[in-house]
């Protein structure tokens, strides 16, 4: 998990995903070299969150978030869908799915 992920998918079809989050405006998440913490932006805001880990389950917990202004409903959605989230896979190197049970909720591509 250690590294950068932007993300490039997520299950709410309230909107298109471009709409929800324009390409400038991604959620990023970043996962420290000890594995309990990950950090970011919402794609308007920074945020920090404990993460707990072990084989395939996850949970992200308590998040601390800035309080810049955002237009749309995209940081809300990905802030509320990061706190059901319980597993992930990989489905190659670059690609990380996180999940609540076994429903996909989000999708994210490693980047450098």
């Amino acid at each position: 998990l250690y590294g950068n992920w932007q993300l490039s998918y997520v299950s709410d079809k309230s909107m298109p995903f471009d709409v929800l989050y324009p390409i400038d405006r991604r959620p990023i998440l970043m996962f420290d070299k000890a594995g309990n913490v990950v950090s970011g932006n919402t794609g308007y805001n920074t945020y920090n969150c404990p993460v707990r880990i072990n084989s395939n389950g996850i949970a992200f917990a308590d998040c601390t978030v800035t309080k810049m202004d955002c237009e749309g409903p995209g940081e809300a959605i990905f802030m509320e869908d990061l706190k059901d989230i319980n597993n992930y896979r990989f489905t190659d190197e670059n690609t990380l799915v996180l999940f609540t049970d076994d429903d996909t909720v989000m999708r994210f591509t490693r980047i450098k």
